[in-house]
Formats: structure tokens, C-alpha cells, sequence
């Protein structure tokens, strides 16, 4: 399209707001009317629209069709195929009546009765048709004073006459003759229309809702109804176009409804035809030259704006009104008003329509109606229906729920059109994705529930492994609990013995005596737990380097050796209950918690329980780590760092704490050995085919042992300090001890591990389990199946 042409629609559709001449807003709308084009728009702009208008006439206009197929391609109608058209052909020209035709006489065959209406043209009788004996309508030609407008009458109602007389439609009232009058005045004999017409049908409609309310009528099958009676219409006009006559006059007034349903066009005396012949006489063609005014005929609100600017009447200016017509159908109001006939067409050109709603509805109205109103009124000729029958069919698609010309589906307008247009299958596939819905919500609420007593079970198994092994840990932590007590009493009492004169002492063995079987005890005995000889009933004594023997410590000191073997002998709760004869053999046989109990004193002596030969060259106590850390701590007791005993070459921790023969006079330290060996035999889990694993661990996540502990692979630096090695998994108890958890869980080489752990009071230590997830879950299946049993 060029720039001329973007320019001229653009004219067209928003012609120039000149001042209109005002027209009496009681003149009759179907009746000629003088318009002053120059007031309404200018003459160089009018020439161009005139100019457009003639350019889309002579385009060819297709009807719009979707190409290619899809699943959502509707079926073709057998209809649209297999009918014929009768009309053979068409109406060129319409001669006045010549004086050699003779009229009958209207009274001969009818007898006139009462007038029901008038218009400008004639008067309209209801008539019996005396042979027949039926009821018709007669309308007459009123008579004019002036012969020239008489002829021009005569000439309109014999051209109205002999039009209809050649339009056979069931929508077009027959005639059934043309006769003559009293003083040559002209009758139409026609068929008597029982009914009312559309126009005076909404208005009824409008009332019966005022009246009664809308909500009490189902107003869209209403709709389709009156949308039927329209499509009737559209038949009978593309049958005159077909025939080549425009009515030129469609309008709401001029369509009658039938008592029984039938719908007639009425009032053809404003049609024209599309190629009408020229004759001799015809000068209606010719314009005043000069003259800027122009008679037209129609009725404004339905008038096309081509017409108003003074085009060429044609199919779609029928068109045009038929979708104003549609407007009035659906919205029960006019699509253009105003307060004068100029007023209307200012509107009608300006395309300043009323809102596409309804009057009494609140509901939007289909947006696939608004687009066949749009399309059937659209300024620009060629975009308008092609045919009146065009326009039919997109109402008879819209009221099948079908994709309409006017407004094409998209895909997403397809696919819902397709679900509503195929009940059937749309509910055979809601239903299965219903069932197949439902059956998946099923099985997911069966594995959820599933899911929530595994879950379930697994929290009840974690929370009895979590209670065992705080269980284990309370064990474990009373042992050393238990030592700290005993060894507090010890340094008690080793005190009070220190700061107290000594009448008489038990014999004690020095270092020396030992070493000869002629001067050791008769008990000095080998000990398969201990792996060397050791002594029950007397300790082992060695003088520091600077004392003398006979020293008064000494005596003191030697008094002390009864609360030694008590504390040994109850070291153990393996113990209770047993002789003294079985807690002897047990003691050198299996060994107990407690290794080895001592005192160690400022002068550098030491007094050792069991007695045993436990000279060593150079030995101080003084020098030991866990009698400096007692005399750092004061008050304190202490816990050492795990290392090998020097006297029995076994793994164990000590507990030393000072003494003190008045609050200020530090007279040595006492300590105790507690075999870790043997805590690992007797408290830790030995099956190592169990899954489960024990740790004691430092807050720093050192191994101080575990179940699977080694001694013989141990390191130590200087031959006594035990070197720590990593736990594991620290990097996770590290997370958990800063959470404040007691269980996690970890990974390793595609296998989960569940930890739970306790912290050790008494010892500041941290007992720890480990267990594989799949064991612990297999286990407790086998707990819970044997407990149903």
C-alpha cells in the first residue's frame, strides 16, 4: 500500500469534524435527505475518499481461508457441496409502467377494509381476496398534487412492484398483483404478515426486562435466537444481490417477524440495482455541476460511510447495515445516535460507536460477535464480508461454537474450541487424566505413608541407639568418676598421715628386696596381667636420691599402704561380691580398671601398690609429667595424656592430685594408672564383625582408643607418650560439636554412617559409636521381627 493510499483510509475513517447543518431531529429517516458535503468535510478531502471508495470497489475480495489442515481442521458441511443455485439470471432493468398495460381494478378481486399504517409513499389496508377467500395487505400509492412528483412516485412503486414481484425468497413477502384504482391510483396485492417487526421486537424484549428482570430469562439462548432471525435475513439479502438488487434500506423497522418463527425483509422501495441498463430517458446519473449538496436516501444509523461521503452504493453497503443491525440483535441498542440525522452521521463516519455491551447483562458478550460486527462495518470496503451469505455463515459457526472468518483461532482458542465442540472425548480424557490422577495421588499417599512410618521406625531406632550410648557413656564416665572420688580420699588421708607423728608402721619393701627371691614377700608372684612379678600384700618403696634411710617421711608415708590395696581391691565393679581369695586371683590373672596406685614426695621417694620391682635407673617422680601437672594444678586433680606405663609397659591415663600435709606445705602427689587396655577389653564392643565401632575422643578429635585398637601398633614419642591419631570422620564431630548435636550422619565410599556420642565429664572426654546405617536398620528389623514373634 503507498503512502497516497494509507493516507486515504486514514480520510475515510476520520473525516473532517466541520461543522454539520443541523437537520430537525423529527425528520424522517428513510426519506430523502439533503446533505451539504462542503459543511460536513472538505471538498479536495472528499474527492480523495470518493477516490478510495471507487479503488476498493473494483479490488476482488477473497474470502479469508485457513490454510492447511490439523487436527483441528472442523469437517466441511455435505450442504455447502451438494445444493444448486436456482437463480438463473439477473435483474438488469426495471421500465416504468407504459400506457399500454391495463391494470384490473383492485375492487374487482379485493375488498378493502381498515387502514393499520402510512408511510410517506402509501397507505396500507388490510383486503379480502374475494375468489380466494383469503386475507392480504393492500398497499396503495397516495396521490401528489404535482404531476411531476406523481410520475416519480408512480415510478418508485411500480420499480418496488415489479423488484419484489422477481425476488422468490421465503424472507421476501410475494405479491400477488399490481392493480389500478380510482383515479389511476396504483395498489400492491401482497401477503398479509401476521407478526411484528424486529425493531418493535427488542423493544418489547426491553421492556419485558425493565419490567421483569433479566434474570429471570436465559438471555443468551435469547440471543441465539434473534442471532437465527438475522441469518434469515442475510440469506434473503444475498439473494437479491444475487439477483443483483440492493435493497439499500436494512434496518430493524424494515424486517418483520412471524408469529410462527418466519422472518420476511420488508419495504423494497429504496432498492437499486447493481448494473442496471441505461435508458434513453435515465438521467438520474447526471450531478449540478457547481453544487456542493447531494440527495441521499436511507436511514442514517444503518447508512454505510461511503454513502454519507457520497459513494457508490453497493453490496456492502447492505452489508454494512446488516452488521448494525447485528449491534441492535446482540446489545438490544443502536450503534450509533445523536440528537439530529448530521449528528448520526458524523458518528457513523468518525466510527464513534457505542460500547460493544450489553444493555441489561453484565457479563462480557463473546469477543468472536464483536469481530463479525467489526468486520461487517469495517470503514475500508474490501475488509467487509465479501457476500451477506459470508456473513451468515460466520453467525451460523459462531452459534456451533465453530472458528469463525472474523476472528481466527490461535492455537491455544483451537484447542479449548476443540475440547468444548468434542464433549464426548474431552470427558473420556478429563476422566482418564482424572483416574490416572488419582491413581497417582494413591500411590504417592501409599509410599508417603510409607515414607512416615519408615521414617518413624528409623526415629525410634535412632532414639534407642541414641539412649544406648548414653547409657554406654554414663558407664564409662562413672569409672572415671568413680577414680577421681578415690583418689581424692587418697590425697586426703595421705595428707592427714604426713602432718601426723607415726607410733608404729607396717613393713615395706624396698626396691632391693625384690630383686632377690630370698628377701622378696612369699606372695611376689608372676602376673600373667601385668606381665612382670607383683605383690599384693606389701607395696614397693624406693628413697629419693637425697634421703637417708630411716627418714620420719618414710615411717608416715608406709602407713598409707592399707588405703592402697582398698582402693585396687574396689576398683572394679567386677569386684563386688567376690573373696578376698577370688579378688586376688582375678586381680593377677585378668587385671582390673586400676593398674597401679602411688605417691610421690617432694624429697623424691615413691611408695608403689602393687609391690614389684619397679626400680628404674634415674627414676625421679618428680620429673614425670603427671606429678608437674598435679603441682600446676594445686588443688586440681588431673588428668595425663595417655601413655606407657614405665613399670608394666601397658597403655593407660593417670589421675594425679596433690598433697598437702597443711593447706600451704606441699608434701608430694598422688596417682593412679587406669589401664586403657583394659577399658577397651571389658567396656568396648570386641566383635569387630558387629559394624559397630567405639571411640574415646578428645574435643579435638584425637583417638585416646577404640574398639579396634592396637596396642602393639602404637607410637609414642620419648617411649611414653602416646602419639594421637585423627578420628575419621573430625571434620563432621567437629560440625556437630559446634551445633550442639550428639548425632550425625557421614559418607564415605557410597556408605552412610550414623554416629551418635557422649560427652565425659569426669575425664572432659567425648565416648563415641559408630555404625553403618544398613546395619543399624538390619539389627533393628531383627529386634522388631523377634519382639512380634
Amino acid at each position: 500500500m503507498t503512502e497516497a493510499d494509507k493516507k486515504n483510509d486514514a480520510q475515510v475513517k476520520k473525516p473532517s469534524t466541520a461543522e454539520i447543518s443541523p437537520v430537525p431531529a423529527n425528520t424522517e429517516l428513510t426519506q430523502k435527505v439533503e446533505i451539504d458535503y462542503e459543511k460536513i468535510i472538505d471538498k479536495d478531502k472528499r474527492e480523495e475518499m470518493l477516490s478510495k471508495i471507487r479503488k476498493e470497489q473494483r479490488k476482488t475480495n477473497v474470502s479469508a481461508s485457513i490454510a492447511g489442515k490439523s487436527i483441528f481442521s472442523k469437517k466441511r458441511v455435505t450442504d455447502d457441496y451438494i445444493k444448486t443455485d436456482s437463480i438463473v439470471y439477473s435483474i438488469n432493468s426495471i421500465s416504468p409502467l407504459g400506457d399500454e398495460v391495463e391494470l384490473q381494478d383492485i375492487n374487482y378481486n379485493y375488498e378493502l377494509k381498515d387502514k393499520f399504517a402510512e408511510g410517506a409513499q402509501g397507505i396500507i389496508n388490510t383486503a379480502l381476496d374475494k375468489s380466494l377467500k383469503r386475507h392480504v395487505v393492500v398497499k396503495s400509492l397516495k396521490g401528489d398534487k404535482s404531476e411531476k412528483h406523481a410520475k416519480k412516485s408512480e415510478d418508485l412503486f411500480v420499480s418496488e412492484a415489479r423488484i419484489m414481484a422477481q425476488l422468490e425468497h421465503p424472507s421476501i413477502v410475494p405479491l400477488y398483483g399490481l392493480h389500478s384504482g380510482d383515479k389511476s391510483k396504483l395498489h400492491l396485492a401482497m401477503k398479509h404478515i401476521h407478526g411484528k417487526t424486529l425493531r418493535q421486537y427488542l423493544l418489547d424484549v426491553i421492556e419485558l426486562y425493565k419490567n421483569e428482570g433479566i434474570e429471570n430469562f436465559d438471555e443468551k439462548r435469547s440471543i441465539a435466537t434473534r442471532i437465527e432471525y438475522l441469518i434469515k435475513v442475510c440469506e434473503a439479502i444475498y439473494y437479491a444481490h444475487s439477483k443483483g438488487v440492493i435493497h439499500r434500506d436494512v434496518k430493524s423497522e424494515n424486517i418483520m417477524i412471524g408469529n410462527h418463527g418466519e422472518v420476511y425483509v420488508m419495504d423494497w422501495g429504496l432498492a437499486c440495482l447493481i448494473n442496471p441498463e441505461k435508458l434513453p430517458d435515465d438521467d438520474n446519473s447526471k450531478k449540478k455541476k457547481g453544487s456542493g449538496k447531494r440527495a441521499i436516501v436511507g436511514t442514517p444509523c444503518y447508512m454505510a460511510p461511503e454513502l454519507i461521503v457520497g459513494g457508490k452504493c453497493s453490496q456492502q453497503s447492505d452489508i454494512f447495515a446488516l452488521g448494525m443491525v447485528l449491534f441492535e440483535v446482540i446489545t438490544l441498542q443502536r450503534a450509533a445516535s445523536g440528537d439530529s440525522v448530521n449528528e448520526v452521521f458524523k458518528n457513523v463516519i468518525n466510527r464513534d460507536y457505542c460500547p460493544f455491551k450489553h444493555r441489561f447483562l453484565k457479563e462480557k458478550l463473546p469477543n468472536d460477535l464483536k469481530a463479525i460486527f467489526e468486520k461487517a462495518v469495517s470503514p475500508i470496503i474490501s475488509d467487509r464480508y465479501t457476500t451477506a451469505n459470508d456473513m451468515a455463515n460466520d453467525l451460523r459457526l459462531f452459534l456451533m461454537r465453530e472458528e469463525t472468518a472474523a476472528r481466527p483461532d490461535n492455537i491455544f482458542r483451537k484447542f479449548i474450541r476443540s475440547m468444548i465442540n468434542h464433549k464426548l472425548i474431552t470427558l473420556t480424557v478429563m476422566l482418564s487424566l482424572l483416574l490416572a490422577f488419582a491413581g497417582v495421588t494413591i500411590h504417592s499417599l501409599y509410599n508417603q505413608n510409607i515414607l512416615v512410618r519408615q521414617q518413624k521406625v528409623r526415629e525410634n531406632m535412632l532414639a534407642t541407639f541414641q539412649y544406648n550410648v548414653s547409657k554406654k557413656a554414663n558407664d564409662v564416665d562413672g569409672i572415671f568418676a568413680y577414680f577421681k572420688s578415690q583418689l581424692a580420699n587418697l590425697a586426703f588421708t595421705a595428707g592427714g598421715l604426713l602432718s601426723k607423728p607415726v607410733t608404729m608402721s607396717p613393713p615395706i619393701f624396698n626396691m632391693k628386696y625384690y630383686k632377690q627371691t630370698s628377701t622378696a614377700p612369699l606372695d611376689y608372684v608372676y602376673s600373667p596381667a601385668y606381665d612382670r612379678k607383683i605383690s599384693l600384700n606389701f607395696t614397693a618403696f624406693k628413697l629419693g636420691a637425697d634421703v637417708k634411710p630411716g627418714n620420719y617421711i618414710i615411717r608416715r608415708i608406709a602407713a598409707i599402704w592399707v588405703n592402697l590395696a582398698q582402693v585396687l581391691f574396689r576398683s572394679d565393679r567386677t569386684l563386688k561380691g567376690m573373696t578376698t581369695k577370688q579378688i586376688i586371683e582375678r586381680i593377677i590373672n585378668k587385671g582390673v580398671t586400676l593398674s597401679w596406685v602411688y605417691v610421690g614426695l617432694e624429697n623424691g621417694s615413691m611408695i608403689c601398690y602393687p609391690g614389684g620391682n619397679i626400680n628404674v635407673k634415674g627414676f625421679d617422680p618428680r620429673k614425670l609429667k603427671w606429678y608437674q601437672n598435679a603441682t600446676r594444678a594445686k588443688h586440681s586433680l588431673v588428668w595425663s595424656e595417655p601413655y606407657i606405663n614405665v613399670f608394666s609397659s601397658k597403655l593407660v591415663i593417670t589421675c594425679s592430685r596433690c598433697i598437702y600435709s597443711n593447706p600451704q606445705k606441699l608434701q608430694g602427689v598422688a596417682g593412679m594408672d587406669i589401664s586403657l587396655d583394659y577399658i577397651q577389653q571389658q567396656m568396648f564392643t570386641s566383635n569387630k564383625n558387629s559394624g559397630l565401632k567405639e571411640y574415646l575422643l578428645t574435643k579435638d578429635g584425637r583417638v585416646i582408643i577404640s574398639s579396634d585398637f592396637d596396642n602393639k601398633k602404637v607410637q609414642a614419642e620419648n617411649n611414653t607418650t602416646l602419639i594421637l591419631k585423627r578420628f575419621p570422620f573430625n571434620e563432621d564431630f567437629q560440625e556437630a560439636l559446634k551445633d550442639k548435636l550428639v548425632l550425625f550422619e557421614a559418607e564415605r565410599n557410597n556408605k552412610k554412617y550414623i554416629f551418635v556420642f557422649n560427652k565425659l565429664p569426669s575425664v572432659d572426654y567425648y565416648y563415641l559409636q559408630q555404625v553403618s546405617e544398613r546395619k543399624l536398620s538390619q539389627d533393628w528389623q531383627k529386634r522388631i521381627t523377634y519382639k512380634n514373634k
